[in-house]
């Protein structure tokens, strides 16, 4: 059991271990399972760069650890993969935990990295991040990775990659409430990223099922594919309560709330937001079901501001100011309050763009409409 008795400057960790700075505690073979109580206390100027994975200032924290009550300011890390601001991995929990600074991942591969942990089977409760976090594959603005429990907690910081990308979490597979992302989100779209998301890169996948309520994200949202203001990808999985408002600018698959959903369900959800694409663009979902996979069930959502398709894209298809594209499921008491200007595209509407074997009850759509061939003021 351990208590930091004092602020700690560690700017001398830039000099130690021949310039690879602080060796982290603990490691995935001997990982730290005690307590830690910062008591509130800051570590400041931590700096770390190493060729490794598992690295933070705790490399693995397993089931059992605790990490509390602790500032982590101005941190600068650089490894391979499973890094980040706190912990590389955590298993156990870290909780009223604030950390700011740089997280970098060197591989091109799996980045796994965070702001504040890289990979998180355990819980983080009431923890903020404000990093600039960047990686190749799977980068959170908190967490890189989670199949545990996030709670009560939020991200301020850029993140940025070429593919999974979250302003809070890379992949989600457990359960995130009570969250928020506020900063903006980047896929390198000379690299054709995807899975971008202001909140999450991909909600679920692999597997295992992810749950968001009661979250939120705001900022800039940029990728390729799959590109949404909340989730890039949800895939059978549970969007709840939750809303996103900001800039979403992608190619296809692109939306204000998420870029596509597969399965599971969106409900109580909003989305106001700026929203551009090319196809299969909608002000809530850019498509709702895809590549003969039904889609979310929605219901008692909404979507307002504008979608619109660039002048100069080539012919497109597939845009609506809830959902572009309509597949093999269902919209009730939904509604979209957007104008939409897709002017060279086919099969635009004030609610669903095309709907494909879809059902759409109890819901209706207001705003200025306008595309080039199949255009209507609903579907």
């Amino acid at each position: 059991h351990y208590e930091l008795v004092s602020d700690v400057d560690a700017s001398a960790t830039s000099g130690w271990n021949d310039e690879k700075g602080f060796a982290p505690i603990g490691s995935a073979d001997e990982p730290f399972v005690g307590t830690f109580d910062g008591r509130n206390r800051t570590i400041s100027n931590l700096y770390i760069n190493r060729n490794l994975r598992y690295v933070g200032l705790f490399s693995y924290v397993d089931e059992g650890g605790d990490i509390s009550n602790l500032i982590v300011a101005d941190v600068n890390i650089t490894a391979e993969s499973r890094v980040g601001g706190v912990a590389g991995t955590n298993g156990g929990t870290l909780r009223n935990i604030s950390v700011d600074g740089t997280v970098r991942s060197t591989s091109e591969g799996f980045s796994n990295s965070g702001g504040l942990v890289g990979e998180n089977p355990g819980t983080v409760r009431r923890a903020t991040a404000d990093v600039t976090t960047s990686g190749t594959n799977t980068v959170g603005g908190l967490v890189g990775i989670s199949g545990g429990t996030i709670e009560y907690s939020s991200a301020n910081g850029k993140a940025s990659g070429t593919e999974t990308i979250g302003g809070l979490v890379g992949i989600n597979g457990g359960t995130i409430k009570y969250s928020s992302a506020h900063g903006n989100v980047s896929g390198s779209q000379s690299a054709g990223s995807q899975s971008v998301g202001g909140l999450v890169g991909v909600n679920g996948g692999g597997g295992k099922t992810g749950t968001i309520e009661q979250s939120s994200a705001s900022g800039d949202v940029t990728g390729d594919l799959f590109v949404g203001g909340l989730a890039g990808q949800n895939f059978n999985s549970v969007l709840n309560t939750s809303s996103a408002n900001g800039t979403v600018t992608g190619d296809r698959y692109v939306g204000g709330l998420a870029g596509v959903a597969v399965g599971g369900q969106i409900t109580d959800a909003s989305a106001s937001a700026t929203v551009a694409g090319t196809t299969s663009v909608g002000g809530l979902v850019g498509a709702n079901g895809a590549q003969g996979q039904p889609g979310s069930t929605i219901t008692n959502a909404s979507a307002s501001g504008t979608v619109s398709v660039p002048d100069d894209a080539e012919p497109t298809e597939y845009v609506g100011g809830l959902v572009g594209q309509l597949s093999q499921a269902t919209v009730t008491t939904s509604d979209a309050t957007v104008d939409v200007d897709a002017a060279n595209s086919v099969s635009v509407g004030g609610l669903v763009g095309y709907n494909n074997d879809g059902e759409v009850t109890q819901s209706y759509a207001t705003g200025n409409v306008t595309g080039n061939e199949s255009v209507g003021g609903l579907v």
